[in-house]
Formats: C-alpha cells, structure tokens, sequence
C-alpha cells in the first residue's frame, strides 16, 4: 500500500484549512506549513513545519529537507506565489522534486469554482419557462448573467439537496407570482429557502417564512419506505442545522421563521397576520400579508403528514399563487405523489406539471 502525505503549504489561508478537510476525510497523511506561524494546534494536521518565506535565499534547502523528513508525495499550494515557485523547482528539477503539485494553478482554481455558475447563469438567461406559463407582458423581466450567478454561487454554498434544476424553476416562478407571502415547510439548513429569498427581495414579492420545528424529537419519520433515512436521523443534531439556517437566513432581509411543526406553526402565521409582521428572532421583524403566493410543501413524506401540510397551508394560497410539492418523483416511498394526485383531481389548480422531482400547481 502506497503512503500519499499531503503539505499544504501554506497552510495560513482559508482554502488551505477547507482542503485539509477533505484530505482528512480521505484519511490521507496531512502535514501543514507556513511562513507566517511557528505552529498550530489544529486538529486537522498530523504534523506541522515552518518553512521560511520564498523569498529567503534559504527556503529551497529548507524546503526540500522538509520533502524528504516526512515523505510528502502530493503537495496543495493555495498561494499563487508559493505555487508558481514550486511548480519552477519541480521543472527545474524533475529528478530531486517528485512530488505532485496539484493543480490547477489558484487563479484558475478560483475562477473554476465560478465557471459553473456562470453555466446555470447562462441556462436561466436562455430559459422560457415563465414566458410559456403566461403572457409575456406579465412576466418580470430577467436578472442579468452576474446576478444569476451571483444567485447559483451562494445557493451551492448552502449544504441542502435542492438541485440546479429546482434552482432554474424557482428561478423561473418568481417571475410570475403574485405579490404575497411565501411559506416554505421543512427548511433543512435553508438552501431552497436562501433562493426563494433572494428572488423575492430582487423582484419585490414578500417575505419569506421558513416553518420547521428543528427538534428531532418533534421531525416526523418520512415513510415506512424510507427506513434508511429514519435509522440515519439520530444522527442529526438538528440545533447545529438550526445554527447554519440561522447564519445563512441572515444574509437576506427578507426572511423570517417559524420553530414550530407545520400543523402548529399556522396560528402563528395567522397572529402575524392579524399583527401584520412577523418577528424571528436573530432576524429582521417582517411584514406579513396573510396571503400566500408560493407555498413549498417539503416536510415528511409520510402520506399521512403530507396532507396535514397541504390542508392546513393550502386555503391561504391566494389566486394565481402556487403549490409546490417536493419529492412528487422519490425514491424511499410515494406518499407526496399519492397527495399530488389527489390534488390534481380536486380541481382548485388550473396549471400542473412536474420538474425534475418536484410538482407545480397554479391555484385558480
């Protein structure tokens, strides 16, 4: 078995402690060094070396001493300097420098974490959704490529598993909803939630209110069907998901929480809508409609829990305003397609089609 022993050098910047992460996670040999610090006491290292500053006429020596006492056979340089410098020693000498730099080089690295959003910007500029769900003339106009970028870089920043797919499609709705509240059951750590934040606030819609009891003891189990999910849930340690909502919530101005399960959280929306704000706390006092333009159904999957969701929340859907049903197409069990199909008989709902896993319904 071949030992792979990682330098991260150096290992002062932010990226450099984030790859570590993963590295550890591969359970590779990390040794970190920097020229700034003497040591550290992170807990992600398996050892720690100072190196001096490149521009010291003794940082070659040092260098390879440090190479050749630990064995590091993968090198990751988050520094553009200290990478090029690098990258020249192994060029000039290929025979006494072995190791693999990783590559690509940092400006290119930085500008790859941006080339796929700026690919998804480039689908939802060209995307025609809205435009095929209603007249032209009522569609809100388009944000421009940097915006939807900007829009895709955070999104995926938000741990969660709201795909780009669902992003393009949020995209494309808020650009057709009426004015009016939007309710999202079942917020996780606030991926989707973010998204319909921050196209609400670009294009003046209302404010967004998160319903999620973040308790484990109080989260329904989502199916007979899902027993893997079920196991794995004691696992969840649902006040650190809490905090990460809360950290990414308050990036925007517009959204606000109620800590409760869906079936309770209703009288407080409707005392907020009695007081005409809503107050969360960590987050900015809301205005509150009382009527809803998007409701986004993702809570359990039980069928059961399902229709609580929908029966409680669905009434203060205002006309025009959309359901959206998540998981309608899921792997670990049928009960939000059993209640989407039910719906679509109901005959409230006058648009429906589904994409990728979720089911839009356009209210009457």
């Amino acid at each position: 078995m071949i030992n792979l022993n990682l330098l991260i050098f150096p290992f002062d910047l932010d990226k450099a402690k984030d790859f570590a992460v993963k590295a550890k996670a591969m359970n590779l040999r990390v040794i970190g060094a920097s020229s700034e610090i003497t040591n550290t006491q992170y807990g992600l290292l398996d050892d720690f070396i100072h190196l001096p500053f490149i521009t010291d006429p003794t940082f070659n020596d040092s260098f390879h001493a440090s190479l050749e006492k630990h064995q590091i056979t993968h090198i990751y340089a988050p520094h553009a300097g200290v990478w090029i410098h690098i990258k020249c020693l192994q060029s000039d000498n290929p025979d006494q420098y072995k190791y693999h730099l990783c590559t690509p080089a940092p400006f290119e690295a930085d500008w790859q974490e941006y080339t796929a959003s700026y690919d998804w910007a480039n689908k939802a500029s060209e995307d025609k959704l809205a435009e095929r769900l209603t007249d032209k003339k009522f569609a809100r106009e388009k944000l421009n490529l940097s915006q939807y970028a900007g829009l895709h870089k955070q999104f995926t920043s938000i741990p969660g598993q709201c795909d780009d797919k669902k992003l393009l499609s949020l995209a494309a709705i808020t650009r057709i909803l009426p004015k009016g509240d939007i309710v999202e059951i079942g917020v996780l750590y606030g991926r989707s939630a973010y998204a319909l934040g921050w196209l609400a606030e670009k294009y003046s819609i209302g404010s967004v209110i998160c319903i999620d009891p973040w308790q484990l003891e109080e989260m329904e189990d989502q199916s007979e069907k899902a027993t893997i999910l079920n196991a794995r849930s004691v696992e969840i340690d649902s006040k650190k998901v809490f905090k990460v909502f809360i950290a990414n919530a308050v990036l925007l101005n517009n959204i606000g929480y109620i800590r409760k399960p869906s079936v309770d959280a209703i009288d407080s929306y409707n005392s907020a809508k009695k007081d005409g704000y809503l107050e969360s706390e960590y987050l900015n006092s809301l205005p509150v409609s009382g009527g809803i333009s998007l409701l986004h159904v993702d809570g359990s999957h039980k069928y059961e829990e399902v229709w609580k969701d929908v029966k409680t929340w669905e009434p203060h859907i205002i006309s025009g305003g959309w359901l959206l049903l998540d998981d309608y197409v899921w792997s670990f069990g049928s009960g939000p397609q059993q209640v989407g199909d039910e719906l679509l008989t109901t005959g409230i709902f006058d648009i429906a089609f589904c994409l990728g896993d979720t089911l839009f319904l356009r209210k009457k």
